[in-house]
Order: structure tokens, then sequence, then C-alpha cells
């Protein structure tokens, strides 16, 4: 590892207190076993699924060598995103105790609105990649609600670390960690939001900008997931993905050519179809796709 980079890693975990752990995401290693960590394990999941649920570390518990070891993880994972051992890394006051700090992330794993039985209502938002999602689904209160004590909340983006910090917000805090019936839904497509924009990264290998430009393409791609998967009847999740790409890399109105439309009635009428479908356009097609722009017809 290079001087210099290894002085950038220090200093990330310098400006942190606390770290997020899945484990499940992790390439085991002995030393692991030797950090001090708190389970953060909602009370459904006790005695079943401790195993699966992420850990709370307290950095400034970590030995030297331990802290060089994380360095050195984060560096590895800068070529190497799989290797990434950290979720999230926390800011927060020193007067916030840990045990209240682990207690705060463990209510936040659950929707516990009213009438909710809250079993099925696991919400990884540990995860980075759906960390990111709740910033543009939920309202700013309910984003305070999810910082609670942190100051500063840092996650992985495009191979960076970037730091995000509360919303402003004026008035209470939420009692009960809840979403409303869109919202629900809204959460329950940020899986096939992330396939289809990881897809379109690998094909076009661009970057976004900053949280906001990602924020921009997802929530576009999310309206148009709404609208359009209802009309064609796309009920197979591979053909929901691939309409995604295709939306992405051909332009708004790449489905209304009438080759595409020759796919999607297919699929209307059978509920499957389109991944097959496109098998047979070729590479000069999908140029004429791209370049074509519906224009209604005018009396």
């Amino acid at each position: 590892m290079a001087a210099d980079d290894s002085m950038q890693m220090k200093e990330l975990l310098q400006q942190h207190t606390h770290a997020i752990i899945d484990w499940t995401s992790v390439v085991p290693a002995d030393w692991h076993k030797e950090l001090q960590v708190q389970p953060l394990v909602p009370r459904f999941f006790r005695g079943t699924d401790d195993d699966n649920m992420p850990v709370l570390l307290t950095l400034g518990s970590l030995s030297e060598t331990h802290k060089q070891q994380l360095c050195n993880n984060l560096e590895d994972a800068k070529a190497r995103p799989y290797m990434n051992m950290l979720s999230s890394l926390l800011c927060v006051d020193s007067q916030v105790h840990p045990d209240s700090l682990a207690h705060h992330l463990t209510n936040l794993l659950m929707l516990n609105g009213p009438g909710r039985e809250g079993v099925d209502r696991l919400l990884k938002y540990y995860y980075p990649a759906v960390f990111l999602h709740l910033l543009r689904i939920l309202p700013p209160k309910r984003i305070r609600q999810l910082f609670g004590p942190i100051e500063i909340w840092s996650l992985p983006f495009q191979k960076e670390w970037i730091g995000l910090m509360p919303p402003e917000t004026t008035g209470a805090i939420p009692m009960y960690w809840a979403v409303n019936e869109e919202q629900e839904q809204r959460l329950a497509r940020i899986g096939l939001l992330n396939r289809i924009l990881g897809l379109w990264r690998e094909k076009t290998k661009q970057r976004w900008e900053n949280v906001e430009a990602f924020h921009k393409d997802a929530e576009k791609l999310d309206q148009i997931l709404l609208l359009y998967v209802h009309r064609y009847r796309l009920q197979v999740f591979e053909d929901q993905i691939l309409f995604g790409v295709h939306f992405l890399l051909y332009g708004e109105d790449f489905h209304e050519h009438p080759k595409i439309q020759q796919i999607l009635q297919t699929v209307q009428e059978t509920g499957l179809g389109y991944t097959g479908g496109c098998i047979d356009v070729t590479e000069e097609d999908w140029a004429t796709i791209a370049a074509y722009r519906h224009c209604p017809a005018t009396l």
C-alpha cells in the first residue's frame, strides 16, 4: 500500500467513531473474531438469525494492529469493492454511549408502525445501495429519524467514501419507524433499480457526478418502471431488468419503436417473452431505435 493511501485510510477512520459490519458480505479472516462488536439483532430474529444481522464496531476499541488491518482492507476495496469489510462509518458525539447507538440502529432494522406485525419488515439500511435510496424515498423527518444521534454517516459510493449529514428539520421526530403504502412499494423496487443501474454502469462505464445525479436517474427510472411494467405486463423479473436497461441505453421513446412494440404486444398477450424477443434485435436495429423519437399524430 502506498504511504499516501495508508494515511488517507487512517484519516478516514479517525474522522469516525463507529462502523457497521455485515458479516454475511465479508470474506472471513481469523482476526475478525478478535474484534469487539455489538450485534444488532431485532427481537424478531434473536436466537434464529443472529449471524445474519449486522454488528456495530466501536473504532476506539481497536488495537493499532486491527486499525492497520482495517486500513489495509479499505485500500484493497478500492480496486475490489467486494472485499470491503465496512458497510458504513458513523460519527457520533463522545457523550453517546455505544449501547445507546446500538439500540438506535437495532430499532431501525424493523419498520414498526401501528398495525404492522413487523416480522417481514426488515429494512437493510446498512447496505450502502439501500441507504442511498432511502435518502430519495423518505421525507426529511424520516431521514432525521434514521440518523438519530449520528452526525455523519459515511458509505462507499462508486469506490469512494462519501460523508452524509442529516437534513435540517423542524418539529418532533416521529414516534414510530414507519412508511406509508407508496413508500413501501418504492422500497420494494430498490433491488430492481440497483440491478438495472448496475448493468447500465457496466455497459457504459459511466459515473454519476454526485449522489444528487444518482438520485435523479434512479427517480426517473423508478417512475418509468412504475408506469410501463404495469402497462406492458412485464411480469418476469428478468424482463423488467432488461426493459429498464434498454430505457437507460436507448432513450425514453425506445419502447414506442414499431419493432419493440411488436415484442411488447406478445408480452402483453402472454406475460412472457421480452428478453427472448430482443434476441433477434441487431446492433443496427438498436442504433435505429436509439435515434427514434415518437411523434404523436396530429389532426
